[in-house]
């Protein structure tokens, strides 16, 4: 191969996706690899589950590997800050930090990466900086912290300790440090995780309002495309109903769950997908006359039959509600979810819930209906929300370096 053949073909990307859980971010990486920017590229997915792969349309069983990972045996503890987060997740003791970063570095070498994408990875973004290879930071806001001295309380609508923040960060940082004196990067042992999350190596995958970490500075860089899962299943919802259609995306097999659908099939025409429950479960759910349906389910179709939405708070389908200008009650589950639902309960975006609280939720749901304000969601939605050319100019800069840097070394 000549100079010029290597420096014209195209990229070989590492998207690499290590924390978090359900199809949001298989979701993301479909609609990003399949983005004009990256024609001609070859991609090598590292997925934290790799049976998800199907949802991503460039992803095979060549291109697939999996992510190294590290198995949090405390997974129920609430972290304070993204720092705690990392130390959870093999970062407290450096045997296990630095056997993550060698994975992550054995794959992005037999990738011949020019470029890392990393995808709630933070692991393969320490790895990636450590030793050279141009990173790009990819989220949809929880994934990509606002960097501080200390790493902000995840939190935020509690009390927090600041000593207890920096003491993390400072735990985190020095297992950092010992990992890029054993890599051989002593150069890089100044590296902190403030370091690791700046507004020219990252982009938001979500609009502004949506960003879970709050205002960032404007040199910050958002592209709000939507990402849904990719099928072509949905609800059959008559366009005229005999009680107000209501859609839920819920998981789990709660009993508090049963007494819900109970209440708001009483009130409520309710089409639902409910992933996470056994087969008994659901046909209890099915016997109270409740529209379940078998699979996901293309929720841009369903979206414009029904009155309002009951979730957990995934960042993809609040996303995809508020677009289709509907009312929306968030029960979260979990810290990312928390964190997403308090910052658009504040903008009056959506109702906060909780299923143990089934009675409340079914009275909140026509609330939300009643007293829906779209004046206020379309103003906060024509905010400022990311320009395309974003992604070619940033893709362009990073991958030309590459190119680049591999003439260089020939």
């Amino acid at each position: 191969m000549t100079d010029g053949e290597t420096a014209n073909r195209g990229a070989n990307i590492v998207y690499c996706w290590e924390l978090g859980g359900g199809y949001g971010h298989v979701a993301r990486m479909d609609a990003i690899s399949a983005r004009a920017e990256f024609n001609g590229d070859h991609f090598t997915f590292a997925l934290k589950d790799q049976a998800k792969h199907t949802s991503i349309k460039r992803a095979c069983k060549a291109n697939l590997c999996q992510a190294p990972l590290f198995v949090d045996a405390d997974s129920h503890r609430q972290s304070p800050n993204f720092s705690d987060l990392l130390l959870r997740s093999g970062w407290q003791d450096p045997a296990h930090a630095l056997q993550l970063v060698r994975e992550w570095l054995r794959i992005f070498t037999e990738a011949q990466a020019d470029l890392v994408i990393a995808d709630h990875a933070p692991s393969a973004a320490i790895a990636a900086t450590l030793a050279g290879f141009p990173l790009l930071n990819a989220g949809n806001g929880f994934e990509i912290p606002l960097p501080a001295n200390p790493m902000p309380p995840l939190r935020f609508w509690q009390k927090s300790n600041a000593r207890q923040l920096a003491s993390l960060d400072a735990a985190l940082n020095r297992t950092i440090a010992e990992i890029a004196r054993r890599t051989g990067n002593q150069a890089r042992s100044d590296l902190t995780i403030s370091d690791l999350f700046r507004p020219d190596n990252s982009l938001l995958i979500t609009h502004p309002a949506l960003d879970h970490y709050g205002q960032r500075p404007p040199t910050w860089r958002y592209l709000p495309i939507e990402t849904p899962i990719a099928t072509a299943a949905t609800l059959a919802i008559p366009a005229v109903t005999q009680r107000p259609p209501i859609f839920c995306y819920l998981r789990g097999d709660d009993p508090k769950l049963l007494e819900l659908f109970l209440l708001l099939g009483n009130i409520f025409e309710v089409y639902a997908v409910l992933t996470g429950a056994n087969a008994v479960f659901r046909d209890k759910v099915r016997a109270m006359g409740i529209h379940l349906a078998a699979d996901l389910v293309n929720i841009n179709a369903v979206l414009p039959r029904v009155a309002a939405v009951i979730c957990h708070g995934g960042i993809g389908l609040v996303s995809q509600a508020l677009n289709a200008r509907k009312p929306i009650i968030v029960m979260p589950q979990h810290l990312e979810q928390s964190m997403l639902a308090h910052r658009l309960a504040m903008r009056r975006l959506v109702k906060l819930a909780s299923v143990a609280q089934p009675a409340a939720v079914a009275s909140k749901v026509q609330q939300a209906i009643d007293s829906f304000d779209i004046g206020v969601l379309d103003a906060t939605l024509q905010q400022s929300a990311g320009d395309p050319a974003i992604w070619t100019g940033t893709i362009k800069e990073l991958t030309g370096s590459a190119a680049q840097a591999r003439t260089a070394q020939r």
